[in-house]
């Protein structure tokens, strides 16, 4: 969740907000008004086809109504690489293992990079929102995922319906490589114990997260 919360951040220093706030972002102009608020199909589990009812750390359930948690999907040539959601209070915990060598240079790198304005425009001028007006580009470089072989989807979930203050996006593996490259020795051997932790997951998956240091922890 790490570089969620990183890019939260900057979005709220872009607007000047403050009020930034257990990792979830409270945009001032509105809350978001997505046409369907139920979990969109393309966050439910694969190997369920249903949604993801446990944190991958510490089991807890997540479709009641108040409990707000992170997903994360990567994809490949259009199949599932891995999947998990993270509930806000092991995100938290996660994130106060991160190096303030690494807190900078995600801020610098999200700051220089991240389409902001882009978003800012769908949130302005669109009345009712479609999920994939947020995941249909990459939100650092602005591909078409139609063009990238390889990405992630992330979304804040509250219960079984889309969190209202956090936008979910996409971004591609071009850009997810350049984070990895930013973040700190110290903080890569730290997102590597706690994945290590991870509950229930098949042992190539967990190979395959430490190498992509997912976006969300």
């Amino acid at each position: 969740m790490l570089e969620l919360l990183n890019y939260l951040e900057q979005l709220a220093s872009h607007f000047n907000l403050s009020g930034f706030h257990n990792y979830y972002l409270y945009l001032y102009f509105t809350t978001m008004n997505f046409k369907n608020t139920n979990i969109p199909k393309q966050f439910y589990s694969y190997l369920s086809e249903k949604p993801i009812e446990h944190c991958i750390k510490c089991e807890k359930y997540l479709l009641d109504d108040r409990t707000i948690y992170f997903i994360e999907k990567a994809i490949k040539n259009n199949e599932v690489e891995f999947e998990y959601a993270i509930c806000s209070d092991c995100a938290e915990k996660m994130k106060g293992t991160m190096s303030k060598e690494s807190v900078a240079n995600m801020e610098n790198y999200f700051k220089e990079n991240s389409n902001i304005k882009g978003y800012q425009e769908k949130l302005l001028h669109e009345e009712e929102l479609e999920i994939e007006d947020f995941i249909e580009n990459c939100i650092v470089t602005g591909t078409s995922l139609n063009d990238t072989e390889e990405y992630q989807l992330v979304g804040v979930f509250e219960g079984e319906r889309i969190y209202p203050y956090a936008v979910p996006f996409a971004i591609s593996m071009q850009a997810t490589e350049e984070i990895n490259e930013i973040l700190s020795k110290e903080t890569k051997d730290e997102m590597n114990g706690f994945i290590d932790d991870f509950i229930g997951i098949p042992p190539e998956w967990r190979e395959i997260i430490k190498t992509n240091k997912p976006v969300l922890i």
